[in-house]
């Protein structure tokens, strides 16, 4: 079974017993995929943006950004630019 860097969320008393893709919400014994936990296209920027690999300084002056629930505004955030870009 793969640990993923971003793991996804199981519900009390779920039994995983295979991998488990990022980002999905997983039930019952064995665990089934019941949802994702965001939109196809926010998934990916999640992703692209690498925001697990930035300074923890840099991190640390978005803490906000942790604690708030996701909305449009939510893609346009300095975290979810991609490290590719400039």
């Amino acid at each position: 079974m793969t640990i993923h860097r971003l793991p996804p969320r199981a519900t009390a008393g779920a039994v995983v017993t295979r991998d488990v893709p990022d980002f999905a919400i997983v039930a019952g014994s064995p665990a089934r995929v019941v949802r994702q936990r965001f939109p196809e296209g926010l998934q990916a920027r999640l992703l692209a943006s690498r925001w697990w690999d930035k300074p923890i300084d840099q991190l640390a002056l978005h803490m906000d950004f942790f604690v708030q629930p996701f909305g449009e505004e939510t893609l346009h955030h300095p975290l979810l630019q991609s490290m590719n870009r400039p």
